[in-house]
């Protein structure tokens, strides 16, 4: 369940994802140059929420993949913008084969970011595929865990210390490692008498 969110950046559990494990499952990167394929997207109830084509392309350059102009949105198209050729990169793993990666199309500053990333995501209201960096995105477990808190909740003298500090940031923290200490202590989790009096 976790603790209250301590950041209002948005989810990647949000966003639409374009991942590059269910394309190498799916043969794409072995089929033929310019062929076709489509990717759905799902709501809660199993129903296609919307659709992207996309085509597969050999070139000199590399291979890459070049997504249609527009994205079906159940009944709507919402048109994609910056650059919808995404380059394709490979390494070879250790066990053998080997393993595609994207290069992240973002535009910034009229240039691409070029990261090599599993997955490109779309959040929504956006028309434009990023790596989770471009789109300053964070994963629900980081946002319900602030390492901070739990490094203080560890150390009962420093939390004590916090919660009399007279900055109010420092004082909230202290709060919420507090918080937390006694949550460990009614599960048995921490020896009530590390608790130590201050001099």
């Amino acid at each position: 369940m976790g603790r209250d969110c301590w950041s209002t950046r948005l989810l990647v559990e949000h966003c639409r994802v374009l991942s590059v494990d269910p394309m190498q499952r799916d043969r794409v990167f072995s089929s033929p140059g310019g062929s076709s394929w489509t990717i759905t997207w799902a709501d809660s109830r199993g129903q296609t929420e919307a659709s992207l084509d996309y085509a597969f392309v050999r070139s000199d350059e590399g291979l890459s993949l070049f997504l249609a102009p527009w994205m079906t949105d159940r009944r709507t198209r919402i048109e994609l913008s910056g650059e919808r050729r995404i380059q394709l990169t490979a390494t070879r793993p250790h066990f053998g084969g080997r393993r595609f990666w994207f290069r992240c199309p973002f535009m910034r500053d009229g240039k691409a970011c070029g990261r090599r990333v599993g997955r490109l995501y779309l959040p929504p209201g956006k028309a434009m595929l990023g790596c989770r960096i471009c789109h300053n995105l964070i994963h629900r477990s980081a946002r319900e865990h602030d390492a901070r808190v739990y490094r203080l909740a560890r150390d009962p003298i420093a939390w004590s210390d916090a919660l009399d500090d007279r900055s109010l940031r420092r004082k909230l923290l202290g709060v919420s490692a507090f918080t937390l200490w006694l949550r460990w202590e009614r599960e048995g989790r921490v020896d009530p008498r590390t608790l130590k009096a201050r001099a």
